[in-house]
């Protein structure tokens, strides 16, 4: 919480400095720039990194003062994306932007920060905030790094499948939150400033579902809804389909339907929104054969069969095939 009797740029090292203790991933040398020691460089092979930011969502965000929701998003939206090729997060960097200083936000989004990395054994090696009288919302962006691979020996080592559907696989979502933080320019033009809170929900975290997914299956193919939502599939299919129907339980919330409603097309809903999937898995049926089952946040979606890299989805919002 912001301390307004001392300094916030001593509270904001404060901050960043917990992530340090007792990681068991990395050990840091403080500095002028902090540097970062992996504890387990020895059995792992290469680094990833990924950037992603809340974008128009932070327009909503700012209004709200929802600060924890700013930095659960931008970092929700990295942390899926290292999921697709299973690596160890281990450090992010982070650019905070703001139309106006406002100390008690700062401090709220590095905590919510800080909590987050605790949770997944991140350090936090630093960052920037940037106050621009141009804007009238917030944004945060995050870079993270993590680790891809295992050695299997003194020399060799060994990295993830690649990340391909193949024909027989079938295809397993993971139930979304809701908008998640993709498709809010579109949001935005439709609905303006009606915006309801529930439409505010943070991103879902994935990382922790799809790593103990993959200890007890081979997942072929996946993939996280985002920024194109289904069209991201044709990354992943390859010379294949994926046919995807609407007779599963994960169901649109309501805001899908809400924008629907105002004139986004079926077409559009799909290829802007998650439209109540934030993550999909391609795997043998023989696999994912009962491995789901008592989960509510978790269904067998559709099929991948040989054919084109076209995707085509049984509508959810009227009686029609999508098709792209």
């Amino acid at each position: 919480m912001y301390n307004p009797d001392k300094p916030y740029n001593e509270q904001i090292a404060k901050i960043i400095r917990k992530t340090w203790d007792h990681n068991k991933f990395c050990e840091i040398e403080d500095g002028m720039y902090p540097i970062v020691r992996k504890r387990v460089w020895y059995n792992m092979t290469s680094d990833v990194d990924h950037t992603d930011g809340v974008g128009t969502k932070g327009y909503y965000l700012w209004k709200e003062n929802n600060w924890t929701g700013l930095a659960r998003d931008a970092f929700a939206m990295n942390l899926n994306d290292l999921a697709m090729v299973l690596a160890v997060p281990y450090k992010i960097q982070n650019h905070l932007i703001l139309p106006e200083e406002k100390p008690v936000a700062i401090i709220a989004v590095l905590e919510q920060l800080a909590e987050l990395c605790s949770d997944y054994d991140i350090v936090m090696t630093g960052g920037e905030t940037s106050i621009q009288n141009t804007l009238n919302g917030a944004d945060l962006s995050i870079t993270m790094s993590g680790m891809v691979g295992l050695f299997n020996s003194e020399y060799d080592y060994e990295l993830p499948p690649e990340n391909l559907c193949q024909p027989g696989d079938v295809l397993v979502g993971i139930a979304s939150s809701g908008l998640h933080s993709n498709g809010f320019t579109k949001v935005r033009e439709i609905l303006g400033d009606e915006l309801p809170s529930f439409a505010l929900k943070g991103t879902k975290l994935y990382y922790k579902d799809v790593q103990e997914i993959s200890k007890k299956a081979t997942i072929n193919g996946m993939m996280h809804i985002t920024g194109g939502a289904y069209t991201k599939l044709k990354k992943i299919l390859g010379k294949n389909d994926a046919l995807i129907h609407n007779q599963h339980k994960l169901v649109p919330q309501r805001i899908f339907f809400e924008l629907n409603h105002r004139g986004v097309s079926d077409e559009d809903m799909y290829k802007t929104f998650n439209c109540g999937i934030g993550f999909v898995l391609s795997m043998r049926p023989e696999e994912a054969a009962g491995l789901f089952d008592s989960s509510d946040e978790f269904d067998i979606i559709g099929r991948v069969v040989e054919g084109n890299g076209q995707v085509a989805i049984q509508s959810f919002f009227a009686d029609r095939e999508v098709v792209f």
